[in-house]
């Protein structure tokens, strides 16, 4: 299954929105939602927390290429 980041979002609890809002660099998660991204993508909580959007953007980008490779 692709992975994208409606998926990634439901399984972080999230909607959707939030989760492109934080991947743009708009919006901050708090810290549980912070860990509850690095635990499903493997990245640091520090990405999320405190990276920029571009670092924020290259560990998603990771993340969904890897699980598509898996399912392949």
């Amino acid at each position: 299954m692709k992975q994208t980041i409606s998926n990634t979002a439901k399984q972080i609890g999230i909607s959707q929105g939030f989760f492109s809002n934080i991947l743009a660099g708009r919006r901050r998660p708090h810290y549980r939602v912070g860990k509850d991204i690095a635990r499903i993508t493997g990245t640091s909580v520090d990405i999320w927390m405190e990276g920029s959007p571009e670092e924020m953007q290259e560990a998603w980008e990771a993340y969904a290429t890897d699980k598509q490779g898996e399912a392949a």
